[in-house]
């Protein structure tokens, strides 16, 4: 990972990179999302980021039937694969805990399941874990990274908008090869342009990195090497290019009080994110079984429409509340078509 320069005290993020280049000069993309997003005045390490006084809204947090269907998903699995004993359940940044609360609600109706849990969370927001804590009932662990956390012969991962928050490389291409794409200031922050025969492409070694520890763990499991299984649920925005065609473009985002602003405003205090490159996950997983399905239609085969229906019949004065988020959900002109889930699984390797 990039070296992160701290802000020497009273010193905006905008002033540090501003000071980092006139000494270094021009620099990377990644390196610019390191400083906004992880250094000590940061965005993850001092903003209330979700919610509605945040600046994004994710799915848990439009409805709890979100997190209620999936914890259902490993609940199955779990059966599926005989009820193994102990279970290391991970959550790859937890947000609010309104997840991580939801599905604990409901693996609290199935004992033997719930004894069998030791559930830990990666999250880097001092913040975030302090209500994590409040809102979860059922004792967690926290870890930095995933690195961290015990191994396990059977392990479960979620991670709900988590890979497209991870720093991305950015690079322009010619037929000569690649450079990095770098960001400099004069009176206004830019882009140094390319030319109009090149293009961008897009790269995350840390999601990789993750991805590949995260492959560890359910192939290998624990110190016996005798896996039982393991499940991982990867949910995001993203895409999926066929194995012939180059994912090009530019798909760097900021999101300030709910509005899309430019990465260059309101440094420190806009979310920095990008599209998922699922194709190169999935190709990270091989020879794991992995199913990429668009979350509309993953939570509607899954029960969403009767389980909200069932929630709206003993609560009618929720009923609207209820359905307005599933709708929200699974509609594909807002979250069901272009958020994906991916399911990473043990049986079938």
């Amino acid at each position: 990972m990039t070296m992160i320069p701290q802000n020497p005290p009273h010193t905006t993020i905008d002033e540090q990179l501003k000071a980092h280049i006139q000494t270094f000069g021009a620099l990377p993309v990644r390196h610019f999302q390191d400083i906004l997003l992880y250094s000590k005045n940061g965005y993850y390490a001092n903003q209330h980021v979700i919610g509605r006084q945040g600046d994004f809204i994710t799915a848990p947090e439009i409805s709890q039937v979100f997190g209620e269907i999936l914890a259902l998903y490993y609940i199955d699995y779990w059966q599926r694969i005989g009820k193994p004993d102990h279970v290391t359940f991970v959550e790859l940044g937890g947000g609010r805990g309104t997840l991580m609360a939801d599905m604990v609600r409901i693996f609290s109706h199935f004992p033997d399941f719930i004894r069998a849990l030791s559930l830990h969370i990666v999250d880097i927001s001092p913040i975030l874990r302090h209500q994590q804590i409040t809102k979860i009932a059922a004792p967690i662990t926290h870890h930095a990274s995933l690195e961290t956390v015990p191994e396990s012969d059977t392990t479960f991962i979620i991670a709900n908008e988590f890979f497209d928050a991870l720093p991305v490389e950015q690079w322009i291409v010619n037929q000569d090869g690649k450079r990095p794409r770098l960001i400099d200031v004069n009176d206004t922050w830019y882009y140094i342009p390319h030319g109009i025969d090149e293009y961008v492409i897009e790269t995350s070694e840390m999601s990789l990195n993750i991805a590949r520890e995260i492959k560890r763990r359910l192939m290998h499991g624990g110190s016996t090497h005798k896996s039982t299984g393991g499940m991982a649920l990867i949910i995001d925005y993203g895409d999926a290019v066929t194995a012939r065609d180059i994912r090009k473009g530019d798909t760097l985002q900021a999101v300030y009080a709910h509005q899309k602003v430019s990465v260059f405003d309101h440094m420190g205090q806009a979310d920095l994110s990008h599209h998922v490159d699922f194709k190169t996950l999935i190709d990270v997983f091989t020879p794991l079984s992995t199913t990429l399905t668009p979350q509309g239609a993953f939570l509607t085969t899954h029960g969403i429409m009767e389980r909200t229906e069932y929630l709206a019949s003993k609560a009618p004065g929720q009923a609207a509340m209820l359905r307005t988020g599933t709708a929200r959900l699974i509609s594909e002109s807002v979250m069901g078509a272009l958020f994906k889930v991916l399911c990473v699984e043990t049986v079938g390797k």
